[in-house]
């Protein structure tokens, strides 16, 4: 998650930066960057749920790979059980 995720963050940051900066510079009364405007954040909406659909997928992987992880520490556990009666039993 540290891995992909940050990357991504950055990029949408890096866009709301830009979009806010571009709109700070262009007086209200004269838009003059409209379509620039339009199409950052049209980008930027794309990003986001790009962001979102990955964050998604991770925390979905992060969820099976716990219980996946549970279901083999209880195979090994029980399996570590059986072997240590089978050894005191053989004594």
């Amino acid at each position: 998650m540290q891995g992909i995720e940050p990357k991504i963050h950055q990029e949408v940051i890096k866009r709301m930066n830009d979009l806010e900066q571009l709109l700070k510079q262009t007086p209200e009364p004269d838009r003059t960057h409209t379509d620039e405007i339009f199409m950052m954040n049209t980008e930027l909406s794309a990003l986001y749920d790009e962001y979102l659909s990955i964050k998604k997928r991770l925390e979905t992987c992060i969820k099976l790979y716990r219980v996946r992880h549970v279901e083999i520490r209880k195979q090994l556990t029980q399996n570590i059980r059986k072997l240590r009666r089978e050894t005191i039993n053989h004594k």
